[in-house]
């Protein structure tokens, strides 16, 4: 990151033309600070560079020109953990110790599931075009649980020969983990509920039914409002996963 302290030069605790009398030097010093502080920090740590405490930005900006134009990638073989992992990264360049190194100092690791959460997430916001898995997603009327809450059904709908089936004494069995989210038109997200499903099918039916539609059925406990509801459905062998969204009004309008 390039980050830019557009306030310029500040003469801290003096007062501008807003302020009735001048403001405490040590609050606004320590608000100073904490502000300039995140943006070195940003900087710093993605070997980017932070333009602060200055009125000279045109040689801030020809600097990170600079940058854009001249710079090395390097790279090196990650052996993945599969897991959420902060990796911590170093750069030395042995016989020039007056060569100034920027570089980004970590590098996070997330495993299949924690990305799949994000997109899920993310589905809230923004439409997610995939879905290998031909997933399909019914949701059903609500009715009234507890207080000012309803329980809405909600069924997901996908092809049993899209998912990994691994023979398993006399059956084939596979497992799904499903996501789901949801946010109200006021902008408040529910947390991710997450739940796995088992596929099992006798080894000889399989033939009979691979082409069938498994159904995993859940519940949702919501209030009164309109909703955007976010859900994705991940293969445990493959790591193969689908998004689907959907749209809910529950109680009152």
């Amino acid at each position: 990151f390039y980050t830019v302290g557009a306030g310029g030069l500040e003469a801290v605790g003096m007062s501008a033309s807003e302020y009735r009398s001048n403001r405490n030097p040590v609050v606004s010093t320590l608000g100073a600070d904490s502000f300039l502080g995140s943006l070195r920090f940003l900087a710093k740590g993605t070997g980017g560079m932070a333009i602060v405490k200055t009125n000279n930005f045109e040689e801030g900006f020809k600097r990170i020109e600079r940058d854009l134009y001249s710079y090395y990638s390097l790279g090196y073989r990650l052996v993945q953990a599969g897991l959420d992992k902060v990796h911590r990264l170093k750069v030395t360049l042995p016989g020039h110790p007056d060569m100034n190194l920027r570089f980004r100092d970590t590098w996070v690791e997330k495993a299949v599931e924690t990305r799949v959460q994000e997109r899920v997430l993310a589905g809230l916001i923004h439409d997610l075009d995939e879905n290998p898995m031909e997933l399909e997603v019914r949701t059903g009327a609500a009715t009234p649980a507890t207080g000012e809450f309803w329980g809405v059904p909600v069924s997901l709908l996908f092809p049993i020969e899209s998912v990994a089936l691994l023979p398993e004494g006399e059956d084939y069995v596979g497992r799904v983990v499903l996501f789901i989210a949801a946010r109200d038109a006021d902008g408040k997200r529910s947390d991710t509920v997450r739940e796995e499903h088992e596929i099992r099918i006798p080894a000889d039916s399989y033939e009979q039914v691979r082409k069938l539609r498994f159904r995993v059925d859940t519940s949702l406990l919501m209030t009164n409002g309109t909703f955007r509801v976010s859900i994705g459905l991940m293969d445990q062998v493959t790591r193969q996963a689908s998004y689907q969204k959907s749209r809910l009004t529950v109680g009152s309008p």
